[in-house]
């Protein structure tokens, strides 16, 4: 029962709140026009952490070829949910088998990422993020913005 709770509110927002203070991010990076390149999403997370979701807007003229979990989240056994609504990108991470992400920053997906021809450069929004303790009480994380830089 635990499992479908989960996952039904992966994108629903819980009544009550967890301490927090953590933060889900991508470190600042430079890319060429007209090149990929994968980058780690990292979460740093103050308290053990059964799942995370947030919402991501990406510079015009960079755009997201691919997410996957990195090993550690597959270790883990976490899966990956990921949606692309208008310019929003809807992510979030959970585990079905009820294992924790343990209190550490570390990097929980990559991310791979084109850049158009005409790049200029821009930042990433990450927002609107949370994890979830084990009882599915909501950890409010800090929103993060990453610079991306024309190479």
């Amino acid at each position: 029962m635990k499992h479908i709770l989960f996952l039904l509110t992966a994108f629903v927002p819980l009544m009550g709140a967890a301490q927090g203070g953590g933060r889900i991010f991508i470190e600042n990076f430079e890319i060429a026009p007209d090149s990929t390149v994968t980058v780690q999403v990292m979460l740093d997370n103050p308290e053990p952490t059964l799942g995370l979701q947030f919402k991501m807007t990406m510079p015009e003229g960079l755009t997201v070829d691919e997410l996957e979990l990195t090993k550690y989240s597959e270790k883990l056994k976490m899966n990956l949910a990921d949606r692309l609504n208008g310019d929003t990108w809807i992510i979030a991470v959970y585990s079905m088998a009820l294992d924790q992400y343990p209190p550490d920053t570390a990097a929980v997906l990559t991310m791979t990422v084109t850049a158009s021809p005409e790049f200029e450069g821009g930042d990433i929004a990450i927002y609107r993020s949370q994890g979830s303790t084990e009882d599915f009480v909501t950890i409010k994380y800090d929103d993060t913005h990453t610079a991306v830089l024309r190479r």
